[in-house]
């Protein structure tokens, strides 16, 4: 098992030219889960993987935990939500936070409601239906897979 920690961002709200608002993605085995998703994350996210991420690319993203739905924590996260769909994936992203998460994410998609349509039919090809699991998490074992 290969496992990998990559700090994204580790910022106050207050981000600065060196430092990026709070995100991390943890590489296991061919396998990308983000934590948090501050503002500039997910371009942070593509070069760190350019760098180190030993072939896995921004289309192998299957999870998205938000700590709470502070912007500083969640800037970014249409960029996880949409990225990798423009990439051609095909699959669910995963998407696990607080009390909240389900009715962000289903604003955001709303919110973006054109700009994914023009994306599915006039693109340089056809991007697939944006799917997003949410699940609204307390406490307890949050997340577990192979």
């Amino acid at each position: 098992m290969t496992t990998k920690l990559i700090l994204l961002g580790t910022s106050s709200p207050r981000m600065t030219s060196e430092k990026f608002e709070t995100s991390f993605a943890l590489l296991i085995d061919g396998a990308v889960y983000v934590i948090d998703a501050g503002s500039g994350a997910y371009g942070r996210l593509i070069q760190a993987l350019a760098k180190h991420g030993d072939g896995v690319a921004e289309v192998d993203l299957r999870h998205v935990f938000l700590t709470h739905l502070h912007p500083d924590h969640t800037l970014s996260l249409p960029s996880f939500i949409f990225g990798p769909y423009q990439l051609g994936r095909q699959e669910p992203i995963s998407v696990y936070g607080p009390a909240g998460t389900q009715a962000m994410v289903d604003h955001l998609i709303e919110a973006y409601k054109v700009g994914i349509h023009e994306l599915q039919h006039h693109g340089p090809r056809e991007m697939p239906s944006v799917t997003v699991n949410v699940t609204e998490i307390s406490s307890g074992i949050i997340f577990e897979d192979e």
